[in-house]
């Protein structure tokens, strides 16, 4: 198997030493994308509610993944955190993630009551399998 490559997108902000955004290792076919919050490139939060940060996570999401040659559609786990869960907030959630994604993928919503960002509501982590070049 491949040594993992570990990947810092451009136009996506990130902690450095914290974490590393994305890991691919070709080997697998396997891209792991870190937890993604509602940062806008400069690091400051976009949107005060779920849902506007939950578009910005979208975003962000296909930045990373289209470093690695793939798209939403080849998310195949994600996990959602969510701050103050709600039932009612799951299609303003889900909405801009499914987007273009002909079938959802494996997924678990996990209430909270905190995240790595004192003013994020949400955040998103996938793995995806990465196409064949």
């Amino acid at each position: 198997m491949s040594s993992p490559e570990y990947l810092t997108p451009a136009g996506l902000h990130h902690v450095p030493g914290a974490f590393t955004p994305a890991v691919l290792v070709r080997g697998a076919d396997l891209l792991f994308v870190s937890g993604q919050v509602a940062w806008a490139e400069n690091g400051a939060l976009t949107g005060e509610d779920h849902v506007t940060q939950m578009r910005r996570i979208a975003h962000n999401l296909d930045v990373v993944l289209a470093t690695a040659g793939c798209g939403r559609e080849h998310v195949i786990k994600e996990t959602v955190y969510v701050v103050g869960y709600r039932p009612e907030l799951i299609p303003g959630l889900f909405e801009p993630l499914r987007r273009g994604v002909p079938v959802a993928p494996a997924s678990t919503l996990v209430g909270v009551s905190a995240l790595f960002d004192p003013g994020a509501l949400v955040e998103v982590d996938v793995v995806a399998r990465v196409p064949a070049p």
